[in-house]
């Protein structure tokens, strides 16, 4: 049995098995566990449904590494909500927490895959290799410096710089694979639009490095001695 053939009798069995965790949710007066059930039904049919097509990327030779890197995002995003939706109910009394990163976890995985698949199915393409490799390059890129700013949030450095980083690594990535879409020997002025977003995202990478480096003094000249 092929892959995608899986996932769709996953999506579907999960999809049912949603609409009678929903019905038992009634009638159980919203039964804590079974609320849990329902949105573990649902997390997976949620993540068949989108390992569907994944899967059928993965079979073709030339966009295989689109879909392994979009199912190992899925799979991830998957356990990550599993764990968001039954850790209170086996760690109730535990006193680390850590739902909120968790949850940014998740969203941020989502955020950049997304984008790194779209680049990476045009990465045998003569007009969007270059483009490609760099597109998933951002992504990923964009993604360790929001995680950083998410789990060093009370570290040396402050959220925010790190957050800043990631926009600009973002912003100015898109606007770089867009002057880069074509080939080599094609509209040779675009590269002036590479030239001026590489620019652009050191300017503002400069800034953010700067207030990292002045909030890590301030930090140390408060340090008593």
């Amino acid at each position: 049995m092929r892959w995608d053939q899986i996932c769709l009798r996953i999506m579907l069995w999960s999809l049912a098995m949603t609409a009678a965790m929903g019905v038992a949710a009634i009638f159980s007066a919203g039964s804590e566990a079974v609320v849990r059930l329902l949105g573990t039904a649902a997390t997976t049919a949620v993540a068949a449904a989108l390992l569907w097509p994944l899967t059928r990327l993965a079979e073709n030779i030339a966009t295989r590494v689109a879909g392994l890197v979009g199912m190992a995002a899925v799979l991830l995003d998957f356990f990550l909500m599993l764990v968001l939706i039954w850790w209170n109910h086996f760690f109730r009394y535990s006193d680390f927490r850590f739902d909120e990163y968790i949850l940014w976890t998740f969203f941020y995985v989502f955020l950049t895959a997304a984008p790194a698949v779209i680049c990476l199915v045009f990465s045998h393409h003569p007009a969007g290799w270059l483009a490609a490799r760099v597109g998933a390059a951002a992504s990923a890129l964009t993604f360790l410096e929001l995680m950083a700013g998410t789990f060093d949030g009370e570290g040396h450095f402050p959220r925010y710089h790190w957050l800043q980083a990631a926009n600009a690594t973002g912003l100015f990535g898109s606007l770089g694979v867009a002057s880069l879409a074509g080939t080599l020997k094609q509209r040779p002025w675009r590269w002036a639009g590479v030239l001026a977003a590489l620019a652009g995202w050191q300017a503002v990478g400069v800034v953010a490095d700067v207030g990292m480096f002045l909030d890590l003094l301030a930090k140390v000249a408060a340090v008593p001695q």
